[in-house]
């Protein structure tokens, strides 16, 4: 039998976890009415890509981007765009910077905007993930263009797309990725098929076919789906620190994996937090948030030392037993974690479900990693006859600092000159935030379905 780590996120539900540089997730967006698609994708070498599918073509499309001279790009969330609040706009108004592309046009007439632009797939991963719809404009010297694109993260936005936009629904299932990609959101990664069982299909000629019949739950047409399904609600909770004075904030990855909404808890201010990045070979996730004047955690130069004693910060249990941050004490155990695993350390420290993300700190307060996993005791006793006590496992700093270089991610970092004038406290109270991942009862039910989900509460 092989030993299992116990993640510790706090669940109240949670999902368990033909090029040569082929896509393996993807999200997508919808022109409510028009006829272009938006592609954010992952890829298998840690890139991420960007593709408009104008499908069919568009003359102002062509001009704006099928030209010597590049345009001039903007992001502006789409309720700016349409409530004419004209200071919202422009506060919110975000020009890319040299946004480079390429432009094609394929047999089918289709127009395609393709591009690697970390600055805009990162935004646009940050709008899906804030549920908010955005507005690509472009200007150019022979003329200018604008779409506004939503989120399709649920059946129901599907459903929803077919009513408005028959055509453009079918062209999305025809597209090749939605068939042999896996959706970021609807967890399939055969969306044709997918919505197919759930009763919408397309015929030959783009039409959409509702058939009542499927075993799927009813969400065509002619359905009422209940409002409460799609409320977005508390599913699991974790812990994660502040590691710029800009907003950033670093937990675990499988803290924020398929959460449809997260949110910090600093100060006792609740604030919206995008997703900026996921390191999922080393469990660790970036996030940013509009918290003003953050107070970054100092990191240890080197990683720590056998025998070190270290504390370990965040939110046991969630909220369940108070809203307070709990410390714990304990020593470096291992160097290494389980298996032999160099990307990890052992600690005795005591962590439980809620510690996930939360920072280990050594006694002059600065980082030296993040708390991640425990020993399962159950497989431990299954096989040994003893229950384990203790054995509790951290990602290693190195891993944090080379995921916040690679976005370009300043941090502070503790030196001869720089000194941790902070007591511990300081640190527990101003840098340790509650990070809560929110999902809506439909995705829940979906996920429990689908055998994706596990509590780890019990």
């Amino acid at each position: 039998m092989k030993l299992v780590l116990f993640f510790l996120s706090c669940i109240f539900f949670i999902v368990s976890g033909a090029q040569a540089n082929q896509a393996k997730l993807y999200s997508v967006l919808f022109e409510e009415d028009g006829n272009s698609i938006f592609f954010i994708s992952d890829h298998e070498d840690g890139t991420t890509s960007g593709a408009i599918i104008q499908k069919g073509g568009y003359k102002w499309f062509n001009l704006t981007f099928n030209t010597e001279v590049q345009p001039n790009v903007y992001l502006t969330p789409t309720e700016h765009t349409q409530d004419g609040n004209m200071s919202s706009y422009l506060q919110e108004r975000y020009q890319i910077a040299n946004f480079r592309y390429d432009f094609v046009e394929n047999q089918n007439g289709d127009q395609v905007l393709y591009f690697l632009s970390k600055e805009v797939t990162n935004r646009m991963k940050g709008y899906i993930q804030q549920n908010r719809s955005v507005t690509i404009s472009g200007i150019s010297n022979d003329g200018w263009y604008a779409g506004s694109f939503y989120p399709i993260k649920t059946e129901e936005d599907l459903t929803k797309l077919s009513n408005l936009n028959p055509t453009t629904f079918c062209k999305l299932l025809s597209t090749a990725i939605v068939q042999n990609t896996q959706n970021q959101h609807i967890r399939t990664t055969n969306l044709t098929l997918h919505m197919k069982n759930y009763g919408l299909e397309c015929d030959d000629f783009n039409n959409v076919i509702f058939n009542k019949d499927k075993n799927g739950p009813s969400i065509g047409k002619s359905s009422s789906p209940n409002k409460d399904s799609f409320e977005l609600i508390p599913a699991s909770s974790g812990s994660g620190f502040f590691v710029s004075t800009k907003g950033h904030v670093v937990t675990n990855q499988h803290v924020i994996k398929n959460c449809e909404k997260v949110t910090i808890k600093s100060n006792g201010n609740e604030i919206p937090a995008s997703i900026l990045a996921e390191d999922k070979q080393n469990d660790l996730a970036l996030l940013h948030s509009d918290a003003l004047n953050a107070s970054s955690i100092i990191f240890n130069q080197t990683d720590p030392e056998i025998s070190e004693n270290i504390f370990a910060i965040g939110y046991p249990f969630g909220k369940k037993i108070s809203n307070s941050v709990k410390v714990t004490k304990g020593i470096v155990s291992a160097l290494t974690g389980l298996e032999n695993d160099y990307n990890k350390f052992q600690i005795d420290a005591a962590v439980q479900p809620g510690n996930s993300g939360g920072p280990i700190i050594n006694e002059d307060g600065h980082l030296v990693g993040v708390t991640v996993a425990k020993l399962d005791a159950i497989s431990v006793f299954q096989k040994y006859g003893s229950i384990p006590e203790n054995i509790n496992f951290a990602v290693k700093l190195a891993n944090v600092k080379n995921l916040l270089n690679a976005h370009s991610v300043s941090y502070i970092t503790a030196s001869d000159s720089i000194k941790n004038k902070r007591k511990i406290s300081g640190i527990v109270n101003d840098s340790v935030v509650y990070i809560s991942c929110l999902m809506s009862q439909n995705t829940i039910q979906r996920l429990r379905d689908e055998r994706a989900l596990f509590d780890t509460t019990q």
